[in-house]
């Protein structure tokens, strides 16, 4: 989605968990809507005598009582006929027996009081500074034995009910009467169904909304947040005024503050339909705030006898832009080759809910005060529900993607821990190395200067003599020495390069030329020092010889490939030897170096005059 709220995504994810949570609710729901328990030993009160009077003590038997056909309902009334005290009297036949009986009330409003053969049995207590207001609660009061009549003097048992209503009208819908303990459990069922799952609710209902102005606050970029915090505090009115007892303001100013919270939820419903549907419907949501406006204008001035009338007006309005916008956003995904999430379901069944308590309340010519019941109390709370399941499994795929993450991250920070060690390894290595060889070569230039002239001098002093011999033999040994150490590792294009500008300076003074010819390419291989320091001491060796003894005024070098090998190739024009008979120190060095090499070395005469040496060096030299 924009706002990155891919609820769909979780809602696919876990879609088995969404169908256990739809099915908790069924459950829930079919069990608190569950029939009545036996009611053998109670009747229906029908028959009712009515009389509207200011008073707030029983009328006197002479009072015009008037035969009265149940159920009250003053909504549509004028201010006269709703501001007013209404009086029901019945007459209760005793049963036989001795076992406790009662009177139920199921619905009523707002408060009553009640009398029972001129003794006052109970009724809604009155708190000040509060309404009190009993809509929604059943009361069960007790008939004690000693308050019965025999009936044998002529004299009835009369039951007086005082209605208090309000300027907005007024409900009273019968009583049962009969044995207290059956009477017991109707009243603890819908008393359950009607209060206590509310009260459970309210308490669920508060915290979604405030977890979702939470996440709002940290996440201030995902609109969705605020939108189902503010559809979550409509609810939370609305849920309140089925719960409360006593009321913080009067009839007056609460209910119209009721009606503006169910206009608002559907407004706010309709914000969140059309973010979570990626609906572009500005025009509806324009005419949406329209209608809000009005709607808070209208219930604030409360205006009778069309006050009621127009309030639910406005809500089926309402209801019918959340239609709307479900519609079309169920044939959008549908359209697009998606599925429908479980919210989408859930509203739907959000909205056949309000559709049930519409028709039951409003639309059937006598509502069913007795078994009907609000259903749209649980379906929003199961909206909530997955809503609130919903952040959960988000949390915990962030979680599991985070965990995931910080594996890689650890993985990948332990390989290059192990790289830089490896590369800081390599380099104290290099850095010892290197130090051990400047350590080296000073020591062996040390040697040379000091030693080295010191042997010079008995050389020269004894010169025809065996110890002038020795002192020669270890000067040599000792510029060996120096020179192995003062050839560094170097690459084959570079030790031709360096080959090539001595032989050219040594030949080029006495006149001698020099053609060189060596490959472009296959020159990156390394030489170690010690490959250098032979390589260089055989050419150098050889193009001696050729100074000494060939007499020859040009000299022919090539380097070329040979399969696995390096074949060089060193000739001159000069005046030749029998190499068949070659000996002497000199030849057994080279031949020497040619071995420490791996390389093979050999001489040919040419036809031309001269002599031509050949060495087969591998293309990966020993060290």
């Amino acid at each position: 989605m924009r706002n990155g709220f891919a609820i769909s995504d979780y809602c696919s994810k876990y879609r088995a968990a969404f169908t256990r949570l739809w099915l908790l609710w069924l459950l829930c729901a079919v069990a608190g809507c569950a029939g009545e328990s036996d009611t053998s030993a109670v009747a229906q009160v029908t028959v009712f005598d009515a009389l509207r009077s200011k008073s707030l003590v029983p009328p006197p038997a002479t009072a015009a009582w008037q035969p009265f056909e149940l159920p009250l309902a003053t909504r549509y009334a004028d201010a006269a006929n709703s501001d007013a005290v209404y009086w029901f009297r019945a007459q209760l036949t005793r049963p036989p027996g001795e076992s406790l009986q009662g009177l139920y009330l199921y619905r009523y409003t707002k408060s009553v009081d009640v009398w029972f053969n001129g003794d006052y049995l109970g009724g809604d207590t009155h708190k000040p500074g509060w309404d009190t207001a009993a809509w929604n609660h059943p009361l069960l009061l007790p008939i004690q034995n000693a308050n019965w009549h025999d009936g044998n003097d002529g004299v009835k048992n009369e039951v007086l009910i005082r209605l208090q209503a309000s300027r907005l009208g007024g409900v009273f819908a019968g009583a049962l009467a009969g044995d207290y303990r059956q009477l017991e459990i109707l009243h603890s069922q819908r008393y359950f169904r009607q209060i206590t799952v509310n009260e459970w609710l309210l308490s669920f209902g508060v915290l979604v909304t405030l977890l979702s102005l939470l996440l709002w606050f940290l996440r201030r970029q995902e609109s969705l947040y605020w939108q189902f915090a503010l559809m979550s505090a409509g609810w939370l009115l609305i849920t309140y005024h089925m719960v409360a007892y006593q009321l913080p303001l009067p009839d007056r100013w609460w209910l119209p503050l009721v009606h503006v919270g169910i206009d608002g939820w559907m407004y706010a419903v309709s914000l969140f339909l059309a973010n979570w549907f990626e609906l572009e419907r500005p025009r509806q949501l324009r005419w949406q705030r329209y209608l809000l406006a009005i709607a808070t204008l209208w219930h604030a001035l409360a205006l009778l006898p069309y006050w009621w009338m127009t309030a639910y007006l406005f809500h089926a309005i309402g209801l019918g832009f959340i239609i709307v916008l479900v519609s079309h956003g169920v044939r959008q995904r549908l359209a697009a080759g998606g599925r429908l999430s479980i919210l989408a379901a859930v509203m739907v069944i959000q909205i056949s809910c309000v559709l049930h308590d519409f028709y039951a309340l409003v639309l059937v010519p006598v509502p069913d005060w007795q078994t009907a019941y609000h259903w749209s109390q649980f379906a929003f709370p199961l909206v909530q529900a997955v809503f609130l399941v919903m952040l959960i499994l988000r949390f915990v795929g962030a979680l599991t993607l985070a965990e995931g993450m910080n594996q890689q991250l650890e993985a990948r920070v332990t390989a290059i821990r192990r790289q830089l060690e490896d590369v800081y390894a390599k380099a104290r290595q290099a850095e010892l190395q290197k130090a051990a060889e400047e350590e080296r070569s000073r020591i062996y230039r040390d040697l040379h200067d000091d030693v080295g002239s010191k042997l010079l001098s008995i050389a020269h002093a004894g010169r025809e003599t065996r110890l002038g011999s020795l002192a020669s033999s270890a000067l040599e040994s000792l510029r060996e020495a120096v020179a192995r150490v003062n050839n560094p590792e170097i690459t084959f294009g570079d030790f031709l390069h360096e080959l090539k500008e001595e032989m050219t300076l040594r030949l080029a003074s006495l006149g001698i030329a020099l053609l060189w010819w060596q490959p472009e390419h296959e020159l990156d291989w390394r030489l170690s020092s010690s490959q250098n320091y032979h390589l260089s001491r055989l050419f150098r060796e050889l193009v001696s010889n050729i100074i000494r003894h060939a007499a020859a005024s040009e000299v022919e070098f090539s380097v070329q490939r040979a399969g696995n090998r390096w074949l060089f190739v060193l000739a001159d024009n000069g005046c030749g030897f029998d190499t068949l008979q070659a000996s002497g120190s000199g030849m057994r060095n080279l031949r020497i170096r040619a071995a420490d090499l791996g390389a093979e070395l050999g001489w040919s005469s040419r036809a031309s005059g001269g002599v031509q040496v050949t060495l087969l060096l591998p293309a990966s030299p020993t060290p």
